[in-house]
């Protein structure tokens, strides 16, 4: 399937930071393992890098494909739960006292 409109979204970008106490070998397997669990394992193509200029803000710039990748390797349905993986990537102060996943953020 392809996107025929000439304004069709075919990925977003993200960036979130990283704890400046960590090393960069643990920076780098948080990352790897949050976005495999959060997005490649349900069928989305990420790319993402971790920029840290040394003055205390390393940080992950994120590109994601807006449809998943069917076993079949063909495109699969626009991805209609982006707004709750914006909420997981985003969340606000009731969401995350609602969620057991964010309990440990608090």
């Amino acid at each position: 399937k392809i996107e025929k409109n000439a304004d069709a979204q075919l990925g977003r970008s993200f960036e979130f930071a990283l704890p400046k106490e960590w090393n960069r070998q643990e920076q780098i397997q948080y990352t790897t393992d949050y976005i495999q669990k959060t997005f490649v394992d349900r069928g989305m193509c990420a790319d993402w890098s971790i920029h840290d200029k040394g003055d205390g803000n390393p940080h992950v710039h994120l590109l994601l494909t807006m449809r998943p990748f069917n076993p079949d390797h063909s495109w699969g349905v626009f991805y209609i739960h982006f707004i709750t993986l914006l909420k997981f990537l985003y969340p606000t102060k009731s969401t995350i006292q609602n969620q057991p996943i964010f309990h440990n953020l608090l």
